[in-house]
C-alpha cells in the first residue's frame, strides 16, 4: 500500500496539471473516480488470489468470463456483504496495459464503468443499487479535457499514468479511506463557496458526532438528510462502532457519487447502508422512517432557497406547523424534516445552521415556526460557533441540538457561547481538541459558566419574542447579525447594475457622436 504522503503528492501533481483546464469540482471528480476505479481493480485481483489454486494458478489477467470457474468463483466472492469482483478485462490494469501499447483508452474505461455500474445480476438488490450510475458525473466528452479526441485521450492518460504509480490494495481498509477523506477536505478547501455542499470540516463533524453518540454503545439507525460526501455519517459509524443501519440523502449527483465511493472504501457492509439521491425537502426518500432515527447529524446548506409549494403544506413533515419555511430560507424546512424523523423516546439531532434561523422575523413564517418549536420544547441546546470555521464562507453559524424527550416541566434552553473557542489556521479557523472538549463537557454536564454557558428560561425567551439571539441573554458581548446577507442575490444585482451602466454609457457615446457629427 502506498503511504498517505505518496498518494497526496501524486494527487497534487495531477491537480497542478489540470488546474489550467477546468474547475476544481471537475478535476476532483476525475481524480477521485479513477482512484476508486484503481482501488476496485486491485481489490478484485486480491480477492482472486485466494482462489488461484482452484484454477491451476493462472494469472488474474488470464482469468476471464469464458473460464469454466469464472462464474462460480465470482459468486463466492460477491456473497460477502462488502466484496466485489471485476474481470481483468474491466480493470484499471487492463487500461494501463492498453495505454502502454499505444492504444486509446477512453472507450475501454467507459465500458469498464458501465460494467461496474451494472455490477451483474448476481448481486443483491442493495449492492446493485449502490453501484448504479456511480460514474455519471465523469464526462469523457467534456471539452475541458480537450477540444479534439486526441487531446481528451492525452488528459485522461495523464491522470491514469500518475495514479498507476500507487498501490491502493490493502489489508487495513481505513488507511486509504482516511486518505480519501483527507483529499476530500483538500478539494473542499480549494473549491470556493460550493465547498460546504459536499464536506463538513473534520473538527466540526467531530463535535456533532460526540454529541449525538454520547451515552450510546450502539446505534440502531443514523441519518443525515444532506449527507454530502458522507463524512459525518462515517465519523459517527467509526465513533460508535456498532450500528444497524446508516441512512443518507443527497441532492447533488456528483456529491452522492462521492459519498457512495467513500462508504465502499471504508468497507461498510452494503446491507447496513441506505443512501439515496434526491431533494430531501421536496422528495424525501426515507419518509417511511417517521420517528425511527436515534441519531441525526447534518450540515445542510446555509439559508438556501427552496420551493415551498401549496402541496407541501399537506406534507406530514410540515403540516403540524403554522407555516411552511419561506422560499428565501430553507433552514427551518430542514429542521422540521429532522424533527419528523427523530425517535421521540431516545433520538437526538445535532445540526449546523446559519445564525439567521435563531432570530429572523422577516419573513414572518420563520418567527411562527420558531415559536412553535420552542413551545413544543424541542430545542435542547444552542451552541454558537466561532467565525470562519466553514470553507469559503464567513456566515456565522450555530449548532442546534434538538430532541423530543425533554421533561415536559423543563422548557429551558441551554446556550453555549463558543465563539472564542478556536485556533487560527492558514485558510480558516478550526476547533482544537481542547476547544471541542470544553464545548462538549459543558453540553454534557449542562454546566453554567459566566460568559460561556447558561440555561435560558422559557419565560425569558417569550419575553424576547422568541428570539434565540445570544445578545438578549447576557452571554458576553457579541455583535451578532440578525439577517444573513444573500451573496448570490447581491452579486446578481451588481451584474444587473453594471449591465445598466454599460447600456447608458453606450447610449451616451452614441448620442455624443451624433451630436458632434451634426455640429460638424
Amino acid at each position: 500500500m502506498s503511504n498517505s504522503k505518496e498518494l497526496i503528492a501524486v494527487v497534487k501533481k495531477i491537480c497542478d496539471q489540470l488546474r489550467s483546464k477546468m474547475e476544481v469540482t471537475e478535476y476532483r471528480d476525475y481524480i477521485m473516480g479513477f482512484l476508486f476505479f484503481k482501488y476496485l481493480s486491485e481489490q478484485s485481483e486480491k480477492n482472486f488470489e485466494e482462489f488461484k489454486e482452484r484454477v491451476d494458478y493462472i494469472k488474474y489477467s488470464e482469468f476471464d468470463e469464458n473460464h469454466e470457474q469464472f462464474k462460480k468463483i465470482k459468486e463466492i466472492i460477491i456473497q460477502n456483504d462488502d466484496d466485489f469482483f471485476l474481470a481483468y478485462k474491466y480493470s484499471f490494469q487492463n487500461v494501463v496495459d492498453m495505454m502502454n501499447q499505444g492504444k486509446n483508452v477512453i472507450p475501454t474505461i467507459e465500458e469498464s464503468f458501465n460494467k461496474i455500474e451494472s455490477i451483474n445480476s448476481e448481486l443483491n438488490d442493495e449492492k446493485k443499487e449502490f453501484f448504479k450510475d456511480l460514474f455519471t458525473n465523469i464526462d469523457f466528452s467534456n471539452k475541458n479535457l480537450g477540444n479534439i479526441d486526441e487531446e481528451k485521450e492525452k488528459t485522461i492518460q495523464l491522470i491514469i499514468k500518475e495514479i498507476n504509480t500507487l498501490n491502493l490494495s490493502m489489508d487495513e481498509v481505513d488507511h486509504f479511506g482516511n486518505t480519501y477523506e483527507y483529499l476530500l477536505s483538500e478539494f473542499a478547501s480549494d473549491t470556493g463557496k460550493k465547498a460546504g455542499e459536499f464536506y463538513t470540516p473534520s473538527k466540526v463533524a467531530e463535535l456533532l458526532v460526540k454529541i449525538v453518540s454520547h451515552g450510546k454503545n450502539k446505534i440502531n439507525k443514523a441519518y443525515d438528510p444532506a449527507c454530502g460526501s458522507g463524512s459525518l455519517l462515517i465519523k459517527l459509524a467509526n465513533k460508535v462502532g456498532k450500528y444497524n443501519k446508516i441512512y443518507g440523502q443527497e441532492v447533488k449527483t456528483a456529491t452522492y457519487n462521492l459519498a457512495r465511493m467513500n462508504f465502499i472504501l471504508r468497507g461498510v457492509p452494503f446491507s447496513k447502508l441506505d443512501l439515496r439521491s434526491g431533494d430531501t425537502l421536496i422528495n424525501p426518500l426515507h419518509i417511511e422512517e417517521e420517528g425511527s432515527f436515534d441519531c441525526i447529524v447534518a450540515n445542510p446548506p446555509f439559508s438556501q432557497k427552496w420551493n415551498p409549494t401549496q402541496e407541501l403544506s399537506k406534507d406530514r413533515r410540515y403540516n403540524p406547523y403554522p407555516s411552511l419555511a419561506p422560499k428565501s430560507y430553507a433552514d427551518f424546512a430542514f429542521l422540521q424534516h429532522m424533527l419528523f424523523h427523530v425517535n421521540k423516546d431516545n433520538g437526538i439531532i445535532a445540526s449546523v445552521f446559519s445564525l439567521g434561523i435563531l432570530s429572523r422575523k422577516n419573513p414572518k413564517a420563520e418567527e411562527d415556526i420558531r415559536k412553535y418549536i420552542v413551545d413544543e420544547n424541542y430545542i435542547d441546546t444552542i451552541i454558537f460557533l466561532p467565525p470562519n470555521l466553514f470553507y469559503n464562507t464567513s456566515i456565522e453559524s450555530c449548532i442546534i441540538v434538538a430532541r423530543k424527550n425533554k421533561p415536559t416541566n423543563d422548557k429551558r434552553i441551554f446556550m453555549i457561547n463558543a465563539t472564542k473557542e478556536f485556533q487560527n489556521a492558514k485558510k480558516q479557523n478550526t476547533l482544537s481538541d481542547e476547544n471541542i472538549n470544553r464545548i462538549f463537557s459543558a453540553w454534557k454536564e449542562k454546566r453554567e459558566e459566566e460568559n460561556f454557558s447558561k440555561y435560558i428560561s422559557y419565560e425569558d425567551i417569550v419575553k424576547n419574542e422568541y428570539s434565540l439571539s445570544m445578545r438578549f441573554y447576557d452571554l458576553d458581548n457579541f455583535d451578532e447579525e440578525s439577517e444573513d446577507i444573500d451573496i448570490d442575490f447581491v452579486e446578481s444585482e451588481i451584474v444587473k447594475i453594471n449591465e445598466e451602466l454599460l447600456k447608458y454609457e453606450n447610449e451616451f457615446k452614441k448620442n455624443l457622436n451624433e451630436f458632434l457629427n451634426k455640429k460638424n
